[in-house]
């Protein structure tokens, strides 16, 4: 590699919003995450049958409506922001080693993901996709923002076709077979025989076996045909968000007025697309052939997702987060050391402790807030010694080549009386 290397991003040189919203989207993905990390990997519902008298189905209507696949659409935003802020930095030093850095972020990802699934036992990792998808983004940075738009969103509808299409002759062939049909229904409850199964290793405290049995649960999906469609969906939705940073409406630079807006048309737009599939597979028993368009889901969840990017810009440029906002953007500015480390929690809590499969979803929920308290605390009180967070220091180490600096410097203590600063 010729030239000046690439380095890693300066304290001064972050977006404070952008921050403040990989925090809030981390937070959301906990609360979509730890019902399978705390009950059977096996069961896609709560116990049947379906009430909502029953707490645990009046949690997953809640999460289906507001939360499933929004939180991880904001998040594939803010890493493509992420894309063009260390492409554009780099050109702007006309430094080659840019592509070196981007692809090697990218394996790094892969390998972390990975070693999540294997090593902190969380087999719905979203770091490998995101480095399958990363190594497809580079060729793209470049291009306009209109132009990132327009191609993201021919993307995300294409790939929602095949989804639909697909969703439509699975559904038509159960309806062709009563037998198949028949079996489809009884698979939305997993046998007693797979729940023991799974509990026996999950709950028997052998970290080897849980490994073993993460690391399979991992690449069961992650090597499935349709993890394929889950690359296709996440380079569509990284290179909307490398789009939206270049317009500037990722970072904070337009009005107030525009981001309430996005803010009423996203959250109304997406909530309206989620109540009409909940509700209708509601009123079908949640028939597995009855065919709920997959189409109108990735619109739900973009919708969902830029209304929550618009309501948390606002309430920033309103300054009305106080200190939520504060505990949120420094979650952010150690995203990667907060992700793993609800795997790690997690893992510890349901492993360690015994708590697999002993408590439903509002339980669950509440541990979910209490970790979010808890990693806003320690994010703070590590930021205030350090630069970045250990994972981020790690992460960046091995990415740029280079050790970068992890301790903030102390302030040289003065007698002498500070000169007045100049007024603005």
């Amino acid at each position: 590699m010729n030239g000046r290397a690439i380095n890693p991003t300066a304290e001064t040189e972050r977006f404070e919003v952008l921050d403040l919203l990989r925090g809030f989207a981390l937070c959301g993905i906990l609360l979509a995450n730890i019902v399978a990390m705390g009950q059977p990997w096996s069961r896609a519902y709560p116990a049947f049958p379906a009430q909502l008298t029953n707490p645990d189905w009046a949690a997953w209507t809640l999460q289906a409506l507001f939360v499933e696949g929004s939180m991880r659409a904001l998040f594939t935003l803010l890493f493509g922001a992420g894309v063009v802020l260390l492409t554009a930095w780099g050109s702007r030093a006309d430094r080659p080693g840019t592509a070196d850095v981007h692809f090697r972020r990218a394996m790094l990802l892969m390998a972390l993901g990975i070693g999540n699934a294997a090593v902190l036992l969380w087999p719905g990792d979203i770091l490998y996709i995101y480095g399958v998808a990363a190594l497809f983004l580079f060729v793209f940075r470049k291009l306009d923002g209109r132009v990132l738009l327009g191609v993201s969103l021919a993307l995300i509808a294409l790939f929602s076709l095949a989804d639909a299409l697909g969703d439509w002759r699975a559904a038509a062939a159960l309806t062709a077979d009563p037998a198949a049909h028949a079996a489809a229904i009884a698979a939305l409850t997993p046998s007693a025989e797979a729940l023991n199964a799974e509990a026996a290793v999950r709950a028997s405290g052998s970290y080897p076996a849980i490994a073993l049995w993460s690391a399979g649960a991992f690449a069961d999906w992650a090597l499935a045909k349709g993890a394929v469609l889950s690359v296709g969906r996440t380079v569509a939705f990284m290179m909307l968000g490398m789009g939206l940073f270049k317009l500037g409406v990722m970072t904070g630079a337009r009005s107030l007025r525009f981001y309430l807006r996005l803010a009423v048309l996203g959250v109304a737009g997406g909530l309206a697309i989620n109540v009409w599939e909940t509700a209708t597979l509601w009123r079908s028993g949640f028939d597995p052939a009855v065919w709920t368009p997959a189409l109108t889901g990735e619109v739900g969840r973009l919708m969902l997702a830029l209304g929550y990017l618009g309501a948390v810009i606002a309430a920033w440029k309103a300054n009305a987060l106080g200190l939520i906002g504060a505990g949120l953007e420094r979650m952010g500015r150690m995203a990667m050391t907060n992700y793993l480390g609800q795997s790690l929690i997690c893992a510890v809590l349901f492993y360690g402790f015994g708590l697999y499969d002993r408590l439903g979803w509002w339980p669950l929920w509440g541990l979910a807030a209490a970790v979010w308290v808890a990693q806003a605390l320690f994010s703070t009180a590590w930021l205030s010694l350090f630069r970045m967070g250990p994972a981020e220091w790690a992460f960046r180490a091995v990415a740029y080549w280079t050790v970068p600096p992890l301790l903030r410097p102390r302030r040289p203590r003065s007698d002498a009386v500070a000169e007045p600063a100049p007024s603005r």
